[in-house]
């Protein structure tokens, strides 16, 4: 038979790890949480066991990286800023497959925006450097800035290079700053379902 003061002992003792680890959380949040930890903890502890009960929930450190993560998902929803989404995206990104991926499709239009936005200065300050070329002999087509002999090319942008340029940039950027808060969103959305998953 189980001894509940021992059931009681090893509840507490993972509860305490897991508050530590929520680290600077506000206490009122910190305290929540713990109790809702404790409240599984002591209703699985009850059916299974208090080792088994625990081992479910994984260490204490990983189980407050879920709700820290939480708080990251639900600032960068609260804030609205590009920087922040990708920057929640980022924070999750070794943990959570969905957060890799939303990284590195922003990325890659983050990427994009930045490449336009250079060529639209280039074309600006040095527009020998900057342009749209196709070469009929091999059927190249290039864009952006290239450093080279272009003589047997023909220049299909001209000067309407930089505003197409910097428009396309624009529309990247956008683009990629409504990737990240969608993950973000779908991202919160997982996690506040593995947390009703705790609920008793």
């Amino acid at each position: 038979m189980t001894n509940p003061a021992s059931t009681g002992s090893d509840i507490e003792a993972y509860i305490a790890r897991f508050a530590r680890a929520l680290g600077g959380v506000p206490r009122e949040d910190r305290d929540d949480f713990a109790a809702e930890i404790r409240s599984h903890l002591t209703l699985r502890a009850a059916s299974i066991g208090a080792s088994a009960a625990i081992a479910e929930l994984g260490s204490p450190e990983h189980c407050a990286a879920g709700f820290l993560d939480e708080l990251r998902l639900q600032a960068a929803i609260a804030d609205g800023a590009p920087a922040t989404s990708f920057a929640a995206l980022t924070s999750v990104a070794g943990r959570k497959v969905l957060g890799a991926a939303g990284v590195l499709i922003a990325a890659c239009f983050y990427l994009f925006a930045l490449g336009f936005f250079l060529t639209a200065c280039v074309e600006v300050i040095a527009p020998d450097l900057a342009g749209a070329w196709y070469n009929p002999t091999n059927g190249d087509f290039e864009v952006g800035i290239m450093f080279g002999d272009h003589s047997g090319a023909r220049e299909l942008a001209g000067w309407a290079l930089a505003p197409l340029s910097l428009a396309a940039a624009v529309g990247l950027y956008l683009v990629g700053a409504i990737v990240s808060r969608n993950m973000v969103r779908l991202l919160l959305s997982h996690t506040r379902q593995d947390r009703r998953l705790l609920s008793p």
